[in-house]
């Protein structure tokens, strides 16, 4: 096994059976020496956040009548950073429970998410029968020194007008060795189109990060006068093998009206660092911008892909997108800071953006490190988090978008586990019953989410609303996501949602009833915003609605959720844009 439990003294329930052990138990993680995640469980210094709870009995029993039993107290605090969810000797009950009958053994996890460096106690029948502690996951983030401001710099002399530009194409590094040929693709939009959007000034700078490397940024200014105190600031984080230029990145930056909109390309995505975009103008002129993709060979078979880089397995480190998320939030809040160093993107002595306006709206991957960013920095005051996921572990149980990751994981350290199948389990449904090999899979998952929890958005989440860090205001964010999307799975992002502990300020598109009106719309919903990449008119009208939700959310200052489906009526008969009663 893969950990080592504290045999307790004999706890005896009213039925006459005794607890024979119990996870967690202890500050620290216990662990031998057959689990590849060893390594880096030995530098835990707690729990995660959302721990599996296993409760062994010595016989057979209904895990309904005794799961409600079972309560987590909260205790102690130790961590300094902020504030608290609850206060000590607060009792929270337990959800998503399962039983192994051939260890008879009670799964389940805290109904609600824990705090971060905090003690707890399991209680059965009232009686305390484990203590155990949760990991700090600010520490090594907020110690991260991001460096001087002022090293925001133009890549590109001018300001590249796109009515003055005939064709873009992309020019992207997808070979490790520099001498090899950069592979031409089509831009996702052509001039005239983007055009259309409202695009039509790009601005192309570089910073340096808190590692001290450059990272590439641009910038589309707004065709509108500038306001006497600068043009405020949106941010746009892309999604998982995408791009900054990528098409959601496009749509989202079109809706943002008044405001420069600036995005960068996330840790290892963009292709590798030679990549540039190729402007032909209609004078006969050509423009080269540097990309600066930040993406890497780390599997050495000469090739860089989407996204490699980001995604991150090794034998003993797990690391999936973890440090792609952490890293690139920093990299979004050492830009906040060059944006507050009254820089000038225009060419004019007079710097053009509100350092008091800063604003995040991010899609898919993009929602992640987005969650992190406006944990964590003080002047980021409202987002819009588009199908956004709590954490890699729980998206990777059931997503078409990297549970290949998790198989490959399994393939390569867990065999016996490959083709189990993922118990997953509906909160608030009755237990069921799951296999040895089923529940040596959970506990898999739980070493993995215990090593992701410093860079998993759902350790963010609190710090957004119900537990903010010291020094940062209750930020203002919409949650967005699709009923049946496929690629971050409903659970994951309920995950998020409930680790924010926000219920009011959450748009859930109906996509289900969208494909009972037109057929014809794809199966996964997850593009959604972006118009599922096919822009027919049905899919434009579904994204023009969710980015006209975003955008008035942003500009309307209000903690409520804008009702969009005036928009969509006309065309779906119904309304498509819902508050859930449930997060899942």
């Amino acid at each position: 096994m893969a950990y080592v439990f504290i045999l307790l003294l004999a706890c005896w329930t009213a039925s006459g059976q005794s607890v024979l052990v119990v996870s967690p138990s202890g500050d620290r993680p216990s662990v031998s020496a057959e689990c590849p995640e060893c390594p880096a469980l030995r530098e835990a210094d707690g729990f995660a956040l959302e721990p599996w709870i296993r409760i062994r009995f010595d016989a057979p029993a209904d895990p309904n009548l005794l799961s409600s039993r079972i309560q987590v107290r909260w205790g102690a605090t130790r961590q300094t950073d902020g504030f608290t969810t609850y206060p000590s000797g607060y009792l929270m009950p337990i959800n998503l429970v399962a039983w192994e009958p051939s260890s008879n053994t009670l799964y389940a996890k805290p109904d609600e998410a824990l705090d971060h460096d905090r003690d707890y106690t399991i209680l059965y029948n009232n009686e305390p029968i484990s203590r155990f502690h949760t990991r700090n996951v600010t520490r090594a983030i907020l110690s991260r020194r991001l460096g001087p401001a002022g090293t925001l710099r133009r890549t590109v002399a001018s300001t590249i007008d796109i009515s003055e530009v005939r064709s873009i194409t992309a020019l992207n590094q997808t070979a490790a060795s520099t001498a090899s040929p950069l592979t031409s693709s089509a831009f996702p939009a052509e001039p005239g189109f983007l055009a259309q959007l409202g695009l039509r000034r790009l601005v192309a700078l570089d910073f340096e990060s808190s590692r001290g490397d450059r990272v590439a940024v641009h910038a589309w200014l707004p065709n509108s006068p500038k306001p006497a105190g600068g043009w405020p600031v949106k941010l746009i984080g892309h999604g998982l093998f995408d791009s900054r230029f990528s098409g959601p990145t496009l749509f989202a930056s079109a809706f943002i009206g008044n405001s420069v909109v600036m995005a960068i390309d996330a840790v290892g995505h963009g292709y590798g660092p030679n990549s540039v975009l190729r402007f032909e103008r209609t004078d006969g002129g050509r423009v080269d911008l540097p990309t600066q993709g930040r993406g890497r060979d780390i599997n050495n078979d000469g090739r860089i892909e989407p996204a490699e880089g980001c995604i991150l397995i090794a034998p003993g480190n797990p690391d999936f997108i973890n440090t792609c998320l952490r890293e690139t939030a920093l990299d979004y809040q050492k830009l906040v800071r060059e944006i507050q160093n009254n820089i000038d993107l225009d060419g004019d002595p007079v710097p053009d953006l509100d350092s008091n306006s800063v604003q995040y709206l991010g899609q898919s991957l993009g929602a992640m490190y987005g969650t992190i960013l406006t944990a964590i920095e003080p002047s980021v005051d409202s987002a819009v988090l588009n199908v956004g996921g709590g954490s890699t572990t729980e998206i990777s149980r059931s997503s078409t978008l990297i549970k290949g990751l998790l198989d490959q994981y399994l393939a390569a350290f867990y065999p016996q586990l490959a083709g189990v199948g993922d118990p997953l389990l509906a909160r608030f449904a009755p237990s069921r019953n799951i296999t040895p090999n089923q529940a040596a899979y959970l506990e898999m998952l739980d070493r993995i989410a215990i090593i992701e929890a410093p860079a998993a958005p759902a350790s963010f989440a609190p710090f957004l609303k119900q537990a903010t860090l010291f020094g940062n205001p209750i930020k203002r964010v919409l949650f967005q996501y699709a009923t049946g999307d496929q690629s971050i799975p409903n659970n994951a992002n309920g995950q998020l949602i409930r680790s924010a502990f926000e219920y009011e300020l959450v748009s859930v598109y109906r996509h289900d009833l969208a494909r009972r009106a037109v057929p014809n719309l794809p199966e996964n919903p997850h593009a959604y915003m972006a118009a599922f990449a096919q822009l027919d008119p049905s899919s434009l009208l579904i994204a023009l609605a969710t980015l006209t939700q975003a955008s008035d959310f942003l500009a309307s200052g209000r903690r409520e959720v804008p009702d969009v489906n005036g928009l969509v009526r006309p065309i779906f008969r119904q309304n498509l844009f819902e508050t859930p009663i449930l997060i899942p």
